[in-house]
């Protein structure tokens, strides 16, 4: 008597079917590794980066970037990081990809225009704050930085609508009214000036940037 055919057609599918799910379990272990090792990664750059560990804080989201170069946020944090060393341009750089990878995220756009008024590039500071701004238009420290690259390229009628802009979204903070001040001096509107730098120090600060 032989074997059915119908039953080698069951033992077939069986086998199949286990094959399928021994696949999907190693795929999910994989990827479960993969996800671990990740955000591992991300977490202890992150707790290094905190702790002003800026060398191995890089080295943990290189390790990240290697193991998923499409995220955009471990980019920008190692271009944060990389300028927080002091190097811009390799900062400019990761920055740049996370915003190839994602350009509707707003942060590398500003850490961008950091590094580039860091440098004494105010032209290039005020496109990318820019960008930032249209992204999120409550971005404080975009307005504030804008506003210092506006007074540093000779335009202090734009850095004085940046700090008002600022002083709208953030009026608690009383620096910005120091910015504002030194913007009105550039104009030679010294009463305004003054105006501004009595509410800063009213509230006991200072002009965060001069």
């Amino acid at each position: 008597m032989h074997p059915s055919p119908r039953l080698f057609r069951k033992c077939g599918w069986g086998s199949a079917l286990i094959t399928l799910i021994i696949l999907c379990l190693a795929l999910l272990c994989v990827s479960c590794g993969f996800a671990t090792g990740f955000e591992k990664a991300v977490k202890e750059g992150d707790d290094l980066a905190e702790d002003d560990q800026l060398m191995a804080a890089v080295t943990a989201y290189t390790e990240a970037v290697a193991l998923d170069p499409s995220s955009a946020e471990v980019l920008n944090k190692r271009g944060m990081t990389y300028q927080a060393l002091g190097q811009f341009q390799v900062a400019i750089m990761d920055f740049e990809a996370a915003i190839r990878l994602k350009p509707n995220f707003p942060d590398p756009y500003f850490n961008r225009g950091n590094s580039h008024r860091i440098l004494g590039q105010p032209d290039w500071a005020i496109f990318y704050y820019t960008e930032a701004i249209n992204l999120d238009p409550d971005l404080v420290g975009a307005y504030i930085y804008r506003g210092v690259s506006y007074r540093a390229s000779g335009s202090p009628e734009e850095a004085i609508r940046d700090f008002t802009d600022a002083i709208r979204l953030a009026p608690e903070d009383p620096a910005i009214y120091g910015d504002r001040g030194n913007a009105y001096i550039s104009l030679g509107e010294f009463v305004k000036a003054v105006n501004d730098f009595d509410l800063a120090v009213a509230a006991g600060a200072t002009s965060s940037i001069t």
